[in-house]
């Protein structure tokens, strides 16, 4: 089992909500829509997600570009975040101020 973590000021995310080329890079077209949909606490959720992305790239000892691409955080009904990749488990958690998330990567059950 290997383990990814991150972190981000949420504010960074702010100032990066504006510019539409890191938007269109960093989260697929179902992520921006859900992070559209948060209203107030968007910046929050857009580093949260980026976070995952992040802490994944680093659990499965890849580049950040290669995530960001391939990889997409999905959300249960409950809200739950999750990654259609077996073999992977997130957790987000994320203030007003500061996001972060950790990722447990199997690397014998993930197809990466």
């Amino acid at each position: 089992m290997r383990i990814g973590l991150d972190l981000l000021e949420t504010e960074r995310m702010e100032r990066l909500l504006e510019n539409a080329a890191f938007m269109r890079r960093a989260f697929s077209a179902s992520e921006r829509e859900y992070i559209q949909s948060r209203g107030g606490s968007a910046a929050q959720t857009a580093a949260g997600i980026f976070c995952a992305k992040e802490a994944l790239a680093k659990a499965a000892g890849v580049g950040l570009i290669a995530v960001l691409r391939a990889h997409e955080i999905r959300h249960e009904d409950s809200g739950t975040p999750y990654f259609d990749i077996p073999g992977v488990s997130v957790s987000i958690t994320h203030t007003a101020r500061t996001a972060a998330a950790c990722v447990l990567f199997d690397p014998g059950k993930a197809k990466f």
